[in-house]
């Protein structure tokens, strides 16, 4: 088995940004650029509708390796991502069936909100048996 990564959609001729933008004005049909897709954040950073490899020339944080100074990016590698799902437990028993059903489905985490009135070892038992 290889442990080179294969590349994706080599089949297709590169498209510069310029290209790019000449289809997305024309499929604007006139509506504002900025106003349309670029979506600004509660922080005030503007994030745009995509990105290129050359918008990322001659920053610094790219020659860098995950835990090093400027600690910009993680530690990890790759990405261990968690699927969440949070189950609002009236009843045990029922809970504890539709965790194991989403076990089975890729949900990797949980968040089980417990009636405050009919907590018990047993019932804390009963809804992670399995």
């Amino acid at each position: 088995m290889s442990n080179q990564k294969e590349k994706l959609f080599t089949d297709f001729p590169p498209v510069s940004t310029e290209e790019w933008m000449e289809v997305i004005t024309k499929d604007l049909k006139g509506a504002d650029f900025q106003k349309r897709l670029v979506w600004r954040t509660n922080e005030g950073f503007n994030v745009n509708p995509f990105y290129r490899a050359e918008d990322i020339e001659g920053l610094l944080s790219a020659e860098n390796l995950p835990g090093q100074f400027p600690y910009v990016r993680s530690t990890r590698k790759d990405n261990v991502w968690y699927v969440r799902q949070d189950i609002d437990v009236n009843d045990y028993a029922e809970a504890n069936k539709k965790a194991l059903s989403l076990l089975e489905k890729g949900v990797t985490s949980f968040g089980f909100h417990l009636p405050k009135n009919n907590l018990s070892a047993e019932n804390l038992e009963l809804l992670l048996k399995g």
